[in-house]
């Protein structure tokens, strides 16, 4: 009479499988989050980076723009010549120019 069910072999292979497909599950999950926080987790900025271009970091940049506009907002009227960006402008822009009436140079 023989013992039916599996045999001792197949049980050991079938085990191995689904260990490595657990490992392989596993890695891939892992995988997944440390992508994930890499896409969360800002970047190191550097003080050298800093001390030479300040406005090349966006955070930065967008920190020191909205404080500037905390003090000097005041001064921007809300109307169609004026506006927010107007206030960081190195120059006027040539629509502005052309609806003050300014002829542009180059």
């Amino acid at each position: 009479m023989a013992i039916h069910g599996a045999s001792p072999v197949s049980t050991l292979s079938s085990l191995a499988n689904a260990r490595l497909s657990f490992q392989a599950v596993m890695f891939a999950v892992r995988a997944m989050f440390k992508i994930k926080l890499m896409y969360l987790r800002p970047r190191p900025i550097l003080r050298d980076e800093l001390y030479n271009e300040p406005y090349g970091v966006r955070s930065l940049r967008k920190n020191i723009d909205g404080l500037a506009f905390r003090i000097y907002g005041h001064w921007v009227k809300r109307s169609g010549r004026q506006n927010r960006a107007a206030l960081f402008e190195n120059k006027p822009k040539l629509e502005t120019l052309a609806d003050l009436g300014i002829q542009a140079t180059a």
